[in-house]
């Protein structure tokens, strides 16, 4: 054999490595890949506050909060939370597991999926006394 058939199988043999490894990565991944729970949540804006009333996947059904200075409020399954979130780890396994920020933007409303959402950011502007209905996939309506 001469030189550059031993450099051409070795980089063949060198590719094929590299291949069976990004499947085996792809796989393993697909393991790892948490499952979305149903939550169904209405936001309504008022003139003062946002209310946000949960129709499934929550232990409350109503919250309603003030939002100074555009400050988020976390919100998880069981209600008002923190970013640490640390309630949700002793989740009644009925309830959704997810955990969002909510916040009044210039423009409308901004939410931010930290867990237990398929989305990362959702903004959209409400008029006073209208509604929007989001889920673990997004917006609805």
């Amino acid at each position: 054999m001469n030189i550059n058939t031993m450099k051409s199988i070795k980089n063949l043999i060198l590719l094929n490595c590299i291949i069976a490894a990004f499947i085996l990565t792809s796989c393993n991944s697909y393991k790892n890949k948490i499952v979305l729970k149903s939550f169904s949540i209405e936001i309504i804006k008022t003139q003062e506050d946002i209310e946000l009333l949960c129709t499934e996947g929550c232990a409350w059904t109503q919250l309603k909060f003030t939002n100074n200075n555009y400050q988020p409020q976390y919100v998880d399954e069981l209600g008002m939370s923190n970013k640490s979130n640390e309630q949700t780890k002793k989740t009644d396994a009925k309830l959704a597991n997810f955990l969002f920020s909510i916040s009044k933007t210039d423009k409308g409303i901004q939410l931010n999926g930290i867990e237990g959402t398929a989305w990362k950011e959702l903004n959209f502007s409400l008029k006073n006394n209208a509604t929007q209905i989001i889920n673990q996939m997004g917006m609805k309506k």
